[in-house]
């Protein structure tokens, strides 16, 4: 601290010389292999987290997405999807699939659109439907189980006091 506390007056040399500092302590952090720590907690992930974690987002998100993964199986956190989420995702993907060949500017606007990453990795309409056609098997290989029946967690969410809230933000937000 008294190191960096020398280049205060430099503010160049400062900021460089504190973001050294915070990466050094976010490469720490993330390569830290906890021992003999194992949490009973289970993530619920979503169908952005999942299509990014497929690399069908931004290089950056799909590493982010693989260090969680990483650092939670680490402390012994599971990893669940809902089968809604599922068909949400094999939906948007169909439905990229069926649009490829019109979306000749999007693949250039949004770096984070699935018709970007498409561009980026060459993938076509073919390898689209492929990719839905096998999320589940690709779930399975990442270590994510799927809640085939989820009922009873659609109805405890419809009652809760986030949805209310949330519900108010989004005029046309209903749960089947």
């Amino acid at each position: 601290a008294k190191f960096i506390e020398n280049f205060k007056h430099n503010t160049a040399v400062f900021n460089l010389i504190k973001r050294i500092y915070l990466g050094s302590i976010l490469t720490c952090y993330l390569e830290y292999q906890p021992t003999d720590v194992k949490m009973d907690v289970i993530l619920l992930l979503d169908t952005n987290f999942i299509i990014s974690l497929i690399d069908l987002n931004t290089p950056e998100s799909t590493h982010t997405c693989n260090k969680l993964l990483e650092v939670c199986k680490n402390i012994g956190y599971s990893f669940r999807v809902l089968n809604d989420t599922i068909e949400e995702i094999k939906s948007l993907l169909n439905h990229k699939a069926n649009n490829f060949d019109n979306a000749i500017i999007l693949k250039y606007v949004n770096k984070e659109d699935i018709y970007n990453a498409c561009e980026r990795k060459n993938l076509s309409r073919t390898d689209l439907d492929r990719i839905a056609d096998n999320i589940e098997n690709t779930l399975h290989e990442y270590g994510i189980n799927i809640i085939p029946f989820a009922e009873n967690l659609r109805n405890k969410a419809k009652f809760s006091p986030e949805y209310r809230i949330l519900k108010n933000f989004r005029n046309k937000c209903t749960y089947r």
